[in-house]
């Protein structure tokens, strides 16, 4: 068996080396799902809008979109990515509450006046993709 000679500072570099290719990793898989259920919603409904959920993990530093799991530092990531493949849409991370009309708004830039009539509970972080 033949082994590689190491330098320090390689040594001293591979933990960073080794996350940096995770989180590609992760951004990749992340990215793919989105960019599949949003081209098919363009192609099979009339909506102009796709909004992938996303959920925290029991320790508040993996986040889920779809099947795949992220580390949150990934979101910017993944965010311009999508921004890269889906030039002429926003792109954007939201927070979407349930309103009293039963419709999800979003409260990432909403006026405190009117956030009281919204169901907070209800809150749900998303990455959504409006092509409108």
């Amino acid at each position: 068996m033949s082994y590689t000679p190491m330098s320090r500072d390689d040594m001293l570099s591979m933990r960073d080396t080794t996350l940096q290719i995770k989180i590609a990793r992760e951004v990749a898989e992340v990215v793919g799902h989105i960019y599949r259920y949003a081209l098919n919603a363009a192609k099979t409904t009339a909506h102009t809008m796709y909004r992938q959920e996303i959920t925290t993990s029991f320790n508040g530093t993996k986040l889920q979109a779809g099947t795949y799991s992220f580390d949150r530092t990934s979101l910017p990531y993944i965010l311009n990515d999508l921004r890269r493949l889906f030039p002429d849409s926003q792109v954007d991370h939201k927070i979407m509450s349930r309103g009293k009309d039963g419709q999800l708004h979003d409260v990432s830039h909403m006026d405190t006046d009117v956030l009281p009539f919204l169901n907070r509970s209800t809150d749900q972080a998303c990455i959504v993709i409006d092509w409108s």
